[in-house]
């Protein structure tokens, strides 16, 4: 009861504080009766969908082949499809040229979902509120100061809301260290491949599923390659998209560098090859870049954890015998 008492009269004294808290619980309210309102359409379209769809359940598809009803959906996967479809409903309008680099960063990540980037949103505007709500708590409970309230509650609803970029870009720099990594090795399973008498959606299928272990992600983003030529698209458009999911500008190369090779007439294989040696010099370029860079970044950290440390042993042992000769 004190401490209820104290957060009242907390709040009464302080009239900017009591409006907020006050804003923050409407905009609580209208968010929860708006997901009940979009759960509730959901339901409505649901079962309107099933209705719709009962007696059509084993009728005869375009093929002449029975149609199987659907796989009912259990309450887990209902209750994940309505707080996805909400916070798509709630997030999903805005920005379109923003929504497609989130969208293309979110893919770059491993997210394929098409609710994810609704969902990514809504995570950074949760976050921002949660974290600014208990740094608010935290500086009220210290006793601290307006100033310090204030400042500590924007700093926690900042970082709320920027927390989920940071972690996204780490995750995408990581997905494109291996891909660059494992690209090389690609080509040369792929001329491999196409030297033995593959066709290049064969190849790239065989590719996909020999590097499943070393670079999943990479496996993963051919493989999807392969269901879209399966789909109807063409290798180009396919590579298009593959670059655009990898990331990574050895990809993209790759595409144009096929393009080309098949509008002019030239060889494939001697193209790969060509291609492969050159990425292979690049990172052994690159690598040697990197040991080269090895002694300057050394010299911070030698000056400031080695040095001193040897400086006292080499003079520890002078030093105590000029003492003792002075004592």
């Amino acid at each position: 009861m004190d401490l209820l008492d104290d957060i009242i009269q907390f709040l009464i004294n302080d009239p900017i504080t009591l409006v907020l808290a006050m804003a923050t619980a409407i905009a609580l309210v209208i968010c929860v009766l708006g997901m009940q309102f979009f759960s509730a359409r959901l339901n409505i379209k649901r079962r309107a969908e099933r209705v719709n769809s009962a007696p059509r359940s084993s009728a005869v598809g375009a093929d002449g082949v029975a149609q199987m009803p659907a796989p009912p959906m259990t309450e887990r996967q209902a209750l994940l499809q309505r707080i996805t479809t909400s916070i798509d409903s709630l997030f999903g309008e805005g920005d379109a040229a923003a929504s497609k680099v989130l969208r293309q960063r979110l893919v770059q990540a491993g997210y394929y979902a098409s609710s994810a980037p609704s969902v990514f949103l809504a995570i950074r505007v949760g976050g921002m509120v949660a974290l600014g709500a208990i740094g608010f708590l935290i500086a009220t409970f210290s006793d601290n100061h307006m100033t310090d309230v204030y400042m500590k509650m924007v700093a926690g609803a900042g970082l709320g809301y920027f927390a989920p970029t940071i972690l996204l870009d780490q995750i995408v720099n990581k997905r494109k260290e291996e891909h660059r990594l494992g690209f090389p090795d690609f080509l040369d399973l792929m001329i491999v491949c196409c030297e033995a008498g593959l066709s290049m959606e064969a190849a790239i299928n065989r590719v996909c599923r020999e590097m499943a272990d070393a670079y999943p992600s990479l496996s993963a983003n051919l493989y999807f390659a392969t269901l879209e030529i399966r789909a109807g698209r063409t290798v180009n458009d396919s590579l298009s998209n593959l670059a655009g999911r990898l990331g990574i500008e050895e990809a993209k190369t790759f595409a144009t560098l096929l393009q080309q090779s098949a509008e002019l007439g030239s060889s494939l294989i001697d193209s790969l090859k060509i291609y492969s040696d050159e990425m292979r010099n690049k990172r052994m370029m690159k690598a040697e870049e990197k040991a080269n860079a090895l002694p300057s970044k050394m010299t911070v950290p030698m000056m400031v954890f080695i040095f001193p440390i040897l400086f006292i042993i080499l003079l520890f042992p002078a030093y105590m015998r000029i003492k003792t000769m002075w004592i």
